[in-house]
């Protein structure tokens, strides 16, 4: 009877500190919203934190009426905000991407390839019916790095599972 109690307790902890740990990951940013000519640019990057390296992005477009604006072509160019830099960068190119329709009406997707970490100043080139419009959007990128907490809570799990396994072994050799 202790055996089914402890494999089902052992069980139950190990999914509960798997969702626990798994909860921080699947948060996203709410966005930068921006009025551009009778439409509702929405900036938002896929993670809570932008960081260094590889971002997910995505802008939504909307007209007055709250309605998606599907016919678009986006470009995005980011550069990094040298008004109080002191730092000579004035050789670097800005980043660039093309952003792709998603499957959602008036979503477009991306990935930006950020460099260094500070202010960057996005701006995004919007193409409706051969108008041009642009929205302009200025981002903190922090220094990537792990997410402790994800990492914490698998070490956690493991830690727990291997305490357990010694136990129990430890247990067996005794009743033997």
């Amino acid at each position: 009877m202790k055996k089914i109690i402890s494999k089902g307790f052992l069980g139950s902890l190990v999914i509960i500190m798997l969702l626990f740990s798994t909860t921080f990951a699947s948060t996203e940013n709410a966005g930068i919203e921006k009025q551009v000519n009778g439409m509702n640019v929405n900036l938002t990057f896929m993670s809570d934190d932008v960081v260094t390296g590889s971002n997910d992005l995505m802008i939504q477009l909307h007209d007055n009426n709250d309605k998606p604006v599907d016919n678009a072509t986006i470009r995005v160019l980011a550069d990094m905000d040298r008004t109080d830099d002191h730092m000579d960068m004035s050789d670097t190119e800005p980043l660039q991407t093309d952003l792709e329709a998603s499957h959602e009406a008036g979503q477009y997707m991306g990935t930006l390839e950020f460099t260094d970490s500070g202010e960057w100043m996005i701006k995004a080139y919007i193409t409706i019916d051969g108008k041009e419009s642009v929205a302009d959007f200025t981002i903190a990128v922090a220094e990537g790095g792990p997410n402790w907490y994800i990492i914490g809570g698998f070490l956690g799990v493991i830690t727990f599972i291997i305490v357990l396994a010694a136990i129990n072994k430890k247990r067996k050799s005794i009743r033997t």
